[in-house]
């Protein structure tokens, strides 16, 4: 999981990175830091997100979707 999975996982459920913050237990400067590529995805923190935001073949297949869409760019 990296900067852009994280992302990608929070757009995929419709939150704001205060709303999956909340959700997961860590601080909105976490969620910002991942996200915008100044803080690494830890092994906790791909914990938290795993257990909240378990990964379904929809919500896969949106992520992979998106994936596709932002290399064609």
């Amino acid at each position: 999981m990296d900067n852009k999975t994280v992302k990608e996982i929070r757009l995929a459920n419709g939150l704001t990175q205060k709303e999956m913050a909340q959700e997961i237990g860590v601080a909105l400067s976490t969620i910002a830091m991942v996200e915008s590529g100044g803080r690494r995805v830890t092994d906790k923190l791909r914990f938290k997100i795993a257990r909240r935001f378990p990964m379904d073949s929809g919500t896969a297949a949106i992520i992979e979707n998106a994936k596709k869409l932002e290399g064609a760019r």
